[in-house]
């Protein structure tokens, strides 16, 4: 039985992979927020989860210097510690945002797309990335997944604020966006499968479907028994607006990985979208 270690002591994507694979891996959890939190060895553990991280901060309220510090520097001291005291894998959560934000146009991200980090969480994330590779080796196996939104039970963030705003308007606008999302549960096949065939690379994981904004308010308001009119023409007015206005973007752009960047061997797209979605909204 493998012995994981995972560098947060209460995060979503931690407590997901402890909760869902405690009975097949040995787990441990340590704050990195403690300047101890080098002081013990890790040659017991076979893999770190790195899943700690600053995130969902506004840039206005935090100095841009903390996201280099915390996600960049503090990832590769972790690694290194890690690589040093015989650590066999280390898992990075990193993020689809490396490739920008959302767009008005409908073109996915492909092998060929060109990283453009926008905001300092997404460049300190692409510059850990950078430094996490080069420690790479057949002793030491570094997997990076450059992670869409994802979301499930307990889950945090975007997903969470959109769900809240969804079961409040009976009326929304229809637009036929895509966007890369990638439920908790699958993720969770992924994570396992990478741990036991001992991987490393570059993974860019998603559902087998994308998803429009609007299906996904649907979704979550027909799980709750609730009934949707999506209005086209309402779609119409927010299209126009898209290339003025961030938040529409972040809302209603397209933002998706080109599906054949999410394969793999390992079979992880395992949940039926609206299954998902329930899962997710009882929590």
């Amino acid at each position: 039985m493998k012995n994981i270690i995972i560098t947060a002591q209460n995060s979503f994507l931690g407590n997901t992979l402890v909760d869902a694979l405690k009975n097949k891996y040995l787990f441990d959890k340590i704050s990195l927020r403690s300047p101890s939190w080098d002081e013990t060895s890790w040659n017991p553990y076979d893999v770190v989860c790195h899943v700690a991280g600053l995130a969902h901060v506004s840039y206005r309220t935090m100095d841009a210097s903390e996201y280099f510090r915390i996600n960049r520097d503090l990832a590769l001291s972790v690694a290194q510690k890690a690589k040093r005291e015989g650590v066999k894998q280390f898992l990075f959560f990193s993020t689809m945002l490396i490739y920008g934000e959302s767009t008005h146009h409908k073109k996915p991200i492909t092998l060929n797309s060109p990283p453009q980090p926008t905001t300092p969480y997404a460049q300190s994330k692409y510059e850990a990335e950078k430094a996490l590779e080069a420690l790479s080796d057949d002793r030491f196996k570094v997997v990076i997944l450059r992670l869409p939104m994802v979301y499930g039970p307990n889950g945090k963030g975007n997903y969470q604020r959109l769900a809240q705003l969804a079961l409040k308007f009976p009326v929304f606008p229809l637009v036929k966006n895509q966007r890369s999302m990638l439920f908790s549960g699958d993720l969770v096949h992924l994570v396992d499968g990478l741990i036991e065939q001992e991987s490393s690379g570059m993974f860019m994981p998603q559902n087998a479907a994308v998803v429009q904004t609007s299906h996904l308010v649907q979704t979550i308001r027909q799980v709750h028994g609730k009934k949707t009119l999506l209005i086209p023409g309402l779609g119409f007015l927010i299209r126009l607006g898209l290339p003025l206005s961030v938040n529409l973007r972040k809302l209603f752009g397209s933002f998706y990985y080109d599906q054949t960047l999410s394969e793999c061997s390992i079979d992880y797209q395992k949940t039926p979208f609206t299954q998902s979605i329930a899962l997710s909204e009882r929590g």
